[in-house]
């Protein structure tokens, strides 16, 4: 029944693949760097400094949603800030590839802001475009079902950290 009442509102069905994608860039790039910071730059001390600085980033982003959705439609800042957050995957790629950090693991935290303040704002509009999904369930379908709804959010988040954790495994076998 559960499953049933997600594919019958189409809207609950993409912001849950959404919230897998999201949550599964994330998460691998999440696990990989801790092993980039240790392997790569040989000092997992600042590891810390750079990841207290992405998440402080995400928190402060996150408690800008307002303002931000006072600028600009949902659609268009989700899109945005999913343009800016695979600028900050990309942004991350090349330095590895190129040894721009070598100088410096500070330039990390550029791309690395950007990818996390991304995600922050990301985590609010797919719970905003969760509770959409409800209200238009609820109008396609005569049942509101929020509670089926909002537990998938949890459970896909589970999903996507399980497959993130497995792909991470085989990158770092492989690596």
């Amino acid at each position: 029944e559960m499953f049933g009442s997600l594919f019958r509102n189409d809207q609950a069905l993409c912001v849950v693949a959404a919230v897998i994608l999201v949550y599964l860039a994330l998460d691998i790039v999440g696990n990989l760097i801790l092993y980039f910071f240790q392997f790569d730059l040989g000092n997992t001390d600042v590891y810390s400094i750079f990841t207290a600085g992405c998440f402080l980033a995400q928190v402060i982003f996150m408690m800008l949603v307002p303002v931000f959705r006072r600028k600009m439609e949902k659609l268009k800042l989700f899109s945005v800030t999913i343009v800016l957050q695979i600028a900050g995957f990309l942004i991350l790629l090349a330095f590895a590839f190129s040894g721009i950090y070598k100088g410096s693991w500070i330039v990390l935290l550029v791309p690395g802001i950007l990818v996390y303040a991304s995600y922050g704002v990301l985590n609010v509009m797919l719970t905003i475009f969760l509770s959409d999904a409800v209200d238009y369930g609820e109008a396609k379908n005569g049942k509101r079902e929020e509670s089926v709804i909002f537990s998938m959010q949890t459970f896909t988040v589970k999903l996507a950290s399980g497959i993130a954790a497995f792909i991470s495994g085989l990158a770092i076998e492989w690596i």
